[in-house]
This record gives C-alpha cells, structure tokens and sequence, in this order.
C-alpha cells in the first residue's frame, strides 16, 4: 500500500536532467500550496485532450492537487514528427504528456486501455477495451487518488465526436458511484479504501463554440489570472504545457486576459455558484489539521527569499505537527510536500550517476553518488541505497560548497530486466495493455531501471529522496546533457525492415544488423521462419569488439513453391553467443523535447508475397509523416525525395510521378508556393498523387490543392474490415496494371482511410464506396481528375499504415495509383 502512494502520488520527471532546483519565488508558492488538501481529477481519453489552462490554475491559483487522468497513451494517432506509428507513438506521447506536466504542475495517471485509432462510438470503443476493465481502473485511480471534485474533458452524450472521448465521460459517471461501492471491484480494498467524490462536472465547450449557448444551469471561472510568483499567466502556463505535444502539432499561442470556463452538473452534490462549494480547501478544518496550517502560517509569515534554509525549522514544526492529523491519506501527501519543500529551501543537490549509459546483467559496473548543500543548513547524509542491490552507510555531516563524492561499485542481478517502459513488457491485446504490476498499473512510467535511495537528517527527522541512476555527458553543442541508464542484452539483432517483400515464389533478400551490447561478443545468428521459408545460409557469424558495434548480417529467403498464400507471415531473428541465445531487438526513440527513450522488444519482422505487376519508372516523393518511400524500392521503384530546394530548382518533368507523403501540406509552408509548379507538372503529363491532409488547426490549408476545387473533409471509415463497393470497375486505377477485386481489401489494419475529399467538382472522378456500419456511403476516399496531359489524385486510403503491415492487396492498389496516367484513365472508364 505504501508503496503504492509513492508511485501513484509522487511527480515524475519528463526528462533524464538533473533534479530542477525551485528557485525562491517557487518554493513560496509550494508553502502555500501546503495549507489546501482539495483534490482536483480531470479524466479524457488521449495525451493533449486535457485542458492546460484549467490544470494551471488550479495547479497554482486553487492550490489544489491536480492530476490528469489519459485513458490511452494515444498510439493509434498520427505522428507529425517522424515515422514511429503504433507503440513507438505511444512512448513519445506518453514522454510529451509527462513534459506537459512538468510545466503545469499536474500529475499523470493513464489506465491500460490502447489507442486502436478512431471510434465513432462508445460501443465500439468498449467492445475492444472491455468495458467493465477500464472502468476498473478509472476505479481504481480514484479509489487511490481520492478527488473532491472530478472533471470530464467531454459530455456522455457524443458531441465530442470521438468514440473514446464519449466512452471516457461515460466511465467516468459509472466510477464516480463505483468508487464507492464494496461491491465493485472488492479485490481493490486490499490495497486502497473506497473514495466518494463530492461532485462530476463536465467542463463544456459549449459556450466557447456557440455565444447563444444556454448557461442558465452552467457554472462558470475565469482562469485567465495572472500569478506574480510565476511570472506568467495562466493562459501562458497553459500554452507551454500544450506545445509539448509536438507530435500532434499542437504548438499554441500564449494566451493573456480572463478565460472563462463552463462547467455543467453531471453527479454528485450539485454546486450553487461554486464547483468548490463545501470542498474543505484548508487543512485547518481537518482534524488535528489547525497546528500545521498554524505552523505553515508562521513559515510563511517569517519567508525570506534571499535565505529561504531560513524557513527549514519553521517547516520541521509543521512536520512534527503532521502527526496529529487523524486523516492518514492527507497526513501521506502533506509529508511528502513538506520533506520536498525542506530539500529544496536547503538547495541540496544529489545525484547517482554512473560511466556508461548501458550494461548487461551480471556486469560490474562503477558509480559515484555526488552531495552538495548550497545553503546554510544543517543536513546528514545517512545511507545510499541502490534498490535491490547494495546498501552503504555514509553518515557524515554536509558542509555549505563542500561537494561530496562516493564511489559505488554494483553488479547488475543476473535476473535484472532489460530497460523498457513497463506495460510494454508483455504484449499487449487488442485493446488492453497486459500489465501484472496491479500497485503500479496507472502511472505514466514505471520506476527506472536502477534507483539510488539517499537518506538524510536534519533536525530529528529522516528524509529519503529517490534518484534514477544516470549517465550524463558534456555535448560541445548543447552542453551538459542526461540520460536514463539502460539494462541491455549482450546481442541484439534488428531487421532492416518492418516488411520483406517478395514477388510471388521469388527470392529475396533479408538484411540484419547485429548490435553489441558489450566488448568482446562473437556467434552466430540464424532466422526463424514460416513452415515451407528457408533462408541461405541456414546462420552467419559474427564477431563485434566494441559495444554499440554493429554488423551487417544478409540472407536469401525463399518462400515455398507449393502456396498461393500471400501473407504477411512473421519471421524471427534468433542470435547465440557465448552459450546464451538472444532473441531482442533494441529501438531507441531520440528528439530534443523529451528523453532518450529505449524499447527492447523480440526481434521479428513480417514475410509478405505479393502476386503484383509494376513499371518501374522514376518517382519524387515529397516527405511528409510516413515512410512509404522505403517500401516503394522494395518494389524496385527509385524513388526520389524532393527537399524544398530541389522542388524549386529541378526540372519536375523528368519524374513521371510525383507523390506527397501524408500531410505534407500540413506541415510543409513551403508546398503552397510550390503548388503551383507542382499543377503545371500534371499540365506537362505527370502523375501526381496527393495523401491526405488534415483540415482542422494543425494545419489548416487555405488554398485549392488541385486542379479543380474540393475540400478535405474529416470523414472516415474506422472499419478495416468495412465492405468497399467498386463504383466503376472498368476504371484504369482498378485494372491496370493490377486487377483490384474485393480479395485486395482483406487483412488491412485499423482502417480504411482517413480525412476523405468532399464537396469536389464533376471534374474528378470516383471509384470507391465505402462506409462503417449504419453510415451512409462515402465517396471521397479516392479522387482522380485529368488535367492538362496529365492527372492529379487525392486519396485519403490510409497506405501509410497499409504497406509497413505488409497488406498485399494495398500494395498492388498503391502501384495502379503510380501507373496511372491521362491516356490509361481515359482508355478505361
């Protein structure tokens, strides 16, 4: 149970840094924050749905615990940033939600529900969670949080669009009566105690939408204020905290001046003029509370900014007076503020860190522990503890700018996990994250994989602070820079590609890279195949003397001759050295904004035959956030990739296809004046082939893409499964060079398509019908018009998770889009 708190309660860090000392105005602030016990919950369903500026302010105007509870950590979105789709999305999502916090001071709870993508329906959403297993982590949160007030980003009644913001609201009304009921969920009250709420609100986005909106019953706030100590507004705050979802393209303007928010009564006592209305926000009012709000008073009324240690034996009378609070749970959390709140008034730096940023189990390696107090306050440094491994006592007296190193040397337990975020570790299902750590199963990351445990004194009382263990570098550019230490196997084996393509019952080549995680590794790596594959030869050695050394390993594959089976099969790398066998492969995701994340994960990669017919003629792919150009030369098509400087300078007619990656447009300011050029290409007789761009405000594109007006709309088909009715079949794009029939659209994943065209001109053409259930028919998911000598398409056909998933039939369908010309379009209609 204690251990619980700790994790549940306790901020984490969004970035590998040294500890973030609060600077005098700072720790002011945290004093006064001392003296509410009200808890605030704000539940929604993705990373970058929840409200910044709400969170800010009750962050720091309502002094209130805050926290943010994301049902998913968004894998199923798109990446404006990079390629990483799917888990990979997830960790940098979940970083980047983490990094928010950081800047509005909120805390960060997640259940285990995945992100499969788009939901029209809570229905639907709930079929593939499992309603009753999400809901028992809303629960859960709760139950262990223990809110006074919870908040939904979005209503139960679906004008939030998105299956998973309404399912969010949803559960969020069945836990707040849930939370409170020994019949739901017993095996909880092992661990935590019921929790009732005092009320639910929604906080509407009515008002802010529609000025005629009805706000007889709505409460309202205005958060706009603006906080002296931090120097910023709360619209400020707000907007920092959500630019750091940069993946989502959600960077946004400071906003300065009162901003009202609307709240609506969902359950519970229901507020009159006030959401906090008979909320106790001072802990005065608790019993055995007067003597620390008396003590908190008393710091803050002799705080010296100039010499905030000065305020350390107020803050141990407040701590001596935590102990006639009869209120355990409130008792748990002031501790931990106020020991916090003394480290930080002491300017006591400490940290753990060690030569190398990885090892292997079993391996030896040296550490130093490094103390230096900054201020003039008495402190002991009792003991260091590396959790599970070694122990040492210290107890020697701090002294003001005498900094303090101690060597450790440990040795990583044979029986250490390798480094990787926590609920990736066992692979999850359909829809829900497979986590056994139930203590530990809502917290945004799991601890570090090595952790040092310092123990200090001052005064009567013992202090414990946990820091990561940690490798720290000094980079000539960007200077002193941290990363988390990583546990790692010895060998590691990553296949080149997320697919390997195979024209049907040909050869090909599969390609390998072996990576040491130590000095001095040698052996043999083999493939594990499909029944019928065989690879020449059946293993190749290797023999790498550096760690992070790499190898190129090759194979011949060849599929069986006795199948029509198309696939995608799964194919597995496994590596023998030293009289041990490795099956990892190692992903390391690095951009500036969050830390050096790490994902060891079994090394496998996918088999596909595809029965396809190809010209291979020369392609300019403008870069968007995909990465189908690598799977385009796997075809055999050599394939271009146009900068901005080459679209402008190069003669465009010696390309006979030019394709945009997805959202180009987007997040490309440079295609607008590019256009065009890239219109009079079509004139010329080229190809073009536009994917989908979005149409709200990460990239609101004002300005006719094609030759013909349309709009993107934000229609879609969520059903990978969903029937596609061929419109007209006789149509080029259907039968050359490959005959497209109802067999292509099986096996595809998460969907069909996405932000499809509307409202276009008869000048283009359509040969798609698809739709989910219940929905009326949608056309605009491919569009084709003739121009000039040549031809423009807009498709919103989602390739780009397609062909990395080895879908034969998207493939051969991508390939008629590039083979397409005016002459082939008007030959077949």
């Amino acid at each position: 149970m204690r251990l619980f708190f700790l994790v549940l309660l306790m901020p984490f860090l969004a970035e590998a840094q040294p500890y973030k000392q609060a600077d005098a105005a700072q720790i002011r602030l945290n004093i006064e924050k001392l003296k509410n016990p009200a808890k605030v919950l704000y539940i929604a369903a993705h990373p970058d749905d929840e409200n910044t500026r709400l969170l800010s302010w009750m962050v720091s105007e309502k002094k209130c615990k805050t926290a943010y509870l994301s049902l998913t950590r968004g894998d199923g979105g798109q990446n404006l940033i990079g390629t990483e789709k799917a888990e990979l999305l997830g960790i940098i999502r979940t970083q980047e939600l983490l990094a928010a916090r950081s800047v509005d001071g909120a805390e960060q709870f997640f259940s285990r529900a995945v992100d499969f993508g788009y939901s029209k329906k809570p229905e639907e959403t709930f079929e593939k969670w499992g309603k009753d297993e999400i809901l028992s982590d809303v629960v859960w949160v709760i139950r262990n949080f223990k809110p006074d007030i919870i908040i939904t980003r979005f209503p139960t009644t679906g004008e939030g669009g998105h299956g998973h913001h309404t399912a969010s609201a949803m559960l969020a009304v069945e836990a707040f009566e849930a939370a409170a009921n020994q019949e739901k969920f017993p095996w909880q009250l092992k661990y935590t105690q019921l929790w009732q709420p005092k009320r639910l609100l929604w906080n509407t986005f009515q008002p802010q939408r529609n000025s005629n909106a009805d706000t007889t019953d709505l409460l309202k706030l205005d958060v706009g204020g603006y906080n002296a100590l931090l120097g910023s507004s709360y619209g400020e705050i707000a907007s920092k905290s959500r630019s750091m979802h940069k993946s989502q393209g959600f960077g946004s303007a400071r906003n300065r001046g009162p901003q009202i928010e609307w709240f609506k009564h969902l359950a519970g006592e229901r507020a009159q003029k006030d959401i906090f209305e008979n909320v106790i926000l001072s802990v005065s009012k608790i019993q055995g509370g007067a003597g620390f709000e008396k003590a908190i008073d008393e710091t803050i009324k002799n705080y010296n900014p100039s010499a905030p240690e000065k305020s350390i034996p107020y803050l141990l009378k407040a701590h001596e007076q935590l102990n006639l609070i009869k209120n355990t749970e409130i008792k748990t959390v002031k501790r931990q503020e106020l020991e916090q709140i003394i480290l930080d008034c002491a300017g006591l730096f400490f940290e753990a860190f060690v030569d190398t940023y990885s090892a292997n189990p079993g391996q030896q390696i040296n550490t130093k522990a490094y103390v230096l107090i900054r201020n003039n306050a008495d402190f002991n440094l009792k003991n260091i503890s590396i959790k599970g491994i070694k122990d040492t006592l210290v107890n020697v007296t701090i002294k003001k700018h005498e900094p303090l190193t101690i060597p450790i040397s440990l040795v990583i337990p044979f029986d250490k996990n390798y480094t990787n975020p926590f609920w990736l570790q066992d692979t999850p299902q359909e829809g829900l994250f497979q986590i056994n750590d139930t203590l530990n199963l809502a917290a945004p990351k799991g601890p570090s994989t090595i952790e040092a445990v310092f123990t200090f004194s001052v005064g009567n009382k013992e202090l414990h602070f946990t820091r990561p263990l940690v490798y720290k570098w000094v980079s000539p550019v960007d200077g002193e820079l941290y990363r988390d230490f990583e546990v790692i196997p010895e060998v590691m084996v990553n296949f080149n590609k997320q697919v390997y393509l195979f024209k049907k019952k040909e050869k090909s080549l599969v390609n390998l890279t072996v990576k040491a995680g130590k000095e001095n590794v040698s052996g043999n790596v083999k493939l594990i195949l499909p029944r019928g594959w065989r690879s020449e030869p059946e293993s190749q050695s290797f023999l790498l003397n550096q760690k992070e050394e790499e190898m190129a390993v090759n194979f011949i594959v060849l599929p069986p001759s006795d199948t029509n089976s198309t696939g995608p099969f799964e194919m597995k790398a496994l590596a023998n050295s030293n009289n041990k066998t490795f099956n990892q492969s190692i992903t390391r995701i690095n951009y500036d904004h969050i830390p050096v994340q790490t994902l060891i994960n079994e090394s496998k990669s996918s088999l596909s035959q595809l029965d396809i017919s190809l010209n291979k003629i020369k392609i300019a792919y403008i870069p968007g956030a995909d990465d189908i150009p690598i799977y385009l030369e796997q075809l055999g098509y050599e394939v271009s990739i146009l900068t901005d400087d080459m679209l402008e300078a190069l003669d465009l007619n010696q390309f006979k296809v030019i394709i945009t990656g997805i959202r180009a447009y987007n997040t490309n300011n440079k295609l607008k004046m590019s256009n065009r050029k890239l219109l009079q290409f079509v004139e010329n007789g080229g190809n073009l082939i536009v994917q989908y761009n979005t149409s709200n405000f990460t990239g609101t594109i004002d300005f006719q893409i094609g030759p013909y007006p349309f709009k993107i709309g934000r229609n879609r088909v969520t059903d990978e499964n969903a029937e596609v009715e061929f419109t007209k079949p006789t149509h080029a794009l259907l039968n050359f060079p490959n005959k497209i029939t109802s067999q292509d659209f099986e096996g595809w994943v998460q969907e069909r398509g996405i932000y499809f065209a509307e409202d276009f001109q008869e000048n283009y053409q359509t040969v798609f019908s698809m739709h989910d259930k219940d929905e009326k028919a949608q056309h605009g998911s491919l569009i084709v018009t003739h121009y000039g000598k040549g031809s423009f398409i807009y498709t919103g056909i989602s390739f780009f998770r397609q062909l990395p998933a080895g879908v034969p039939g998207a493939y051969r369908l991508f390939v008629n889009l590039i083979s397409y010309t005016n002459q082939s379009g008007a030959r077949k209609q």
